[in-house]
C-alpha cells in the first residue's frame, strides 16, 4: 500500500525568494540569509500486517489454481490411457475375428477341416478351444492357426446361418471377465467385437 505523507524538507540550495530575506547575527563579519523552508510531497512505501495477510492469500489462491490445472491435467492423461488400451484390444478383436473367417473360408473351400471342428458346415453356434485338453486346439492354437491360446484374454465363437445360396458366419471375439483369466484393463474389457461375412456354399 502507497501512503502519501508530507515531509517538511529544508532545501540548501540557494534560492531567490519572493519575500526577501532576513538577516540575523553576525559571524566573522559576514551576513547569513536565512529562508523560508519548502514543503515537498513525496510518497513512502508502507509495509504493515494487513499486507502481509494479503500476500498470503495470494499464495494460497496461486496454489489452489494450480492443484485445479493439475488435477485436470492429471484426468486427461488417464483418460487417454484408457483410450488407447480400448483402441489396442479392439483392434486385436478385430484381428482375430477376420482371421476366423477366412479359416473358415478356407477350409471350405479345401476340404482340409482336420480336427477344426469346421466342416461340415451347418446352422449352429460353435465355440473355439480354450486349453490343450480341448478337441481342435491344435487346429486354432499356436501349433496351428494361432487364433487362441491358452493365455488368451478373449474367446472366440462363431455362427453359421443358411442364407439360402450363401451360408453367413458371424464371429464373435469377447473379452474374458473371470478373475482367474487374463483379462483387459478399464473399459476395453467389456465391449466385444462381431464380424459377420458370406461364404458360398
Amino acid at each position: 500500500m502507497i501512503r502519501k505523507a508530507w515531509l517538511k524538507l529544508y532545501d540548501r540550495r540557494p534560492q531567490p525568494m519572493a519575500g526577501g530575506t532576513r538577516e540575523i547575527g553576525k559571524k566573522c563579519g559576514q551576513m547569513k540569509p536565512v529562508r523560508w523552508p519548502d514543503w515537498h510531497e513525496v510518497d513512502i512505501e508502507s509495509g504493515n500486517e494487513d499486507e502481509r495477510g494479503g500476500s498470503l492469500i495470494e499464495v494460497l489462491v496461486s496454489m489452489l489454481i494450480l492443484l485445479f490445472v493439475l488435477v485436470g491435467v492429471l484426468q486427461l492423461f488417464v483418460m487417454s490411457v484408457a483410450v488407447e488400451r480400448l483402441t489396442e484390444a479392439q483392434s486385436e478383436l478385430m484381428g482375430k475375428a477376420r482371421s476366423v473367417i477366412e479359416i473358415v473360408r478356407l477350409v471350405n473351400a479345401t476340404g482340409a477341416a482336420g480336427n477344426s471342428g469346421v466342416l461340415p458346415l451347418t446352422v449352429g453356434r460353435r465355440t473355439l478351444p480354450l486349453t490343450s485338453g480341448d478337441t481342435g486346439f491344435d487346429f486354432w492354437g499356436p501349433a496351428g492357426f494361432d487364433i487362441v491360446d491358452q493365455k488368451s484374454r478373449f474367446q472366440v465363437e462363431y455362427e453359421i446361418t443358411d442364407a439360402g445360396p450363401e451360408w453367413l458366419v458371424t464371429v464373435f471375439a469377447i473379452p474374458k471377465t473371470a478373475a482367474s483369466s487374463q483379462v483387459y484393463l478399464s473399459s476395453a474389457g467389456k465391449k466385444g467385437v462381431r464380424y459377420a461375412a458370406r461364404i458360398s456354399k
